[in-house]
């Protein structure tokens, strides 16, 4: 993982080390993930901070070529999920993760007014952005006041020892300004579609006949730890919820996960040259 991480890195600082105008900066914002433990919602009780570094090639008013890398947190937790009545709720599930999130991407910039750092004219631009990057997560739970890593674990029928590092599509947009001469506040929101459905480590089908002392089969379904009486004594048989009338997966393998970043960004340019005229 170091090695692929290490080379994306060089990859993209080989871009900014053949440009003559460049920015080198910092983000701050809160990151989120949508999954199955978070579905078409987004909790703030587990909206967590992000630290980045980014650079940024503005080759030409129109179009810039951005890298960043990014740290923070992830999390999610059915106890957050709403119950509809007389349906399967994922609150019943009780399962909850954390995760670390390393990014390394670029992304092309497309600026819809026309933006030169340090202009006096084109000092203001709203803009879009796509790119590619590679990222490292590693999925935790609580469990017994122990903290578990879930990847190893046959929390799932046949689940697959996924990797730690996949790629992601960042695309987004965002408004930057140039407020004083080399200096540039943006702010910068992107989503992450991912390749993997594992990212909370919640997928597919359940572990049918869960066996005492088998950690993974005590993590598939964890609705016997809550407090409510009628979800004591669950045991998750068939691939279905015993408290539900309906047949029910664990995830929904159809969708993958997705993570997002909102950044606050302050860059400064670098340059040969003064474009104040502009």
């Amino acid at each position: 993982m170091k090695s692929k991480l290490l080379l994306f890195a060089l990859l993209v600082s080989f871009v900014f080390a053949k440009s003559q105008d460049w920015e080198l900066g910092i983000t701050l914002g809160p990151m989120n993930y949508q999954g199955d433990i978070a579905q078409a919602y987004v909790n703030l009780a587990k909206t967590k901070l992000n630290f980045g570094a980014l650079g940024r090639y503005t080759f030409n008013p129109s179009f810039a070529i951005r890298g960043e890398v990014n740290y923070g947190k992830i999390g999610g937790d059915d106890k957050f999920a709403v119950l509809p009545p007389e349906a399967y709720g994922h609150n019943k599930r009780n399962l909850n993760f954390s995760s670390s999130i390393f990014e390394v991407s670029t992304s092309l910039e497309y600026n819809f007014f026309k933006f030169v750092p340090g202009s006096r004219r084109k000092r203001f631009s709203p803009f879009i952005s796509a790119g590619v990057g590679i990222f490292h997560f590693n999925p935790t739970t609580v469990y017994q006041g122990q903290v578990v890593h879930l990847q190893p674990l046959q929390t799932e029928l046949n689940k697959p020892l996924y990797s730690l590092t996949q790629v992601c599509f960042p695309i987004g947009g965002g408004i930057k300004w140039n407020v004083k001469k080399n200096w540039t506040l943006g702010v910068n929101y992107a989503t992450r579609f991912t390749l993997t459905d594992y990212i909370d480590d919640v997928s597919h089908n359940w572990q049918t006949n869960p066996t005492p002392g088998n950690l993974g089969q005590e993590l598939t379904y964890r609705g016997d730890e809550t407090s409510n009486i009628n979800w004591q004594q669950t045991v998750v048989k068939n691939n279905q919820d015993p408290n539900s009338k309906i047949t029910v997966n664990r995830g929904d393998p159809k969708n993958r996960d997705t993570y997002m970043i909102f950044g606050f960004s302050l860059t400064k340019t670098f340059r040969k040259y003064s474009c104040n005229a502009f």
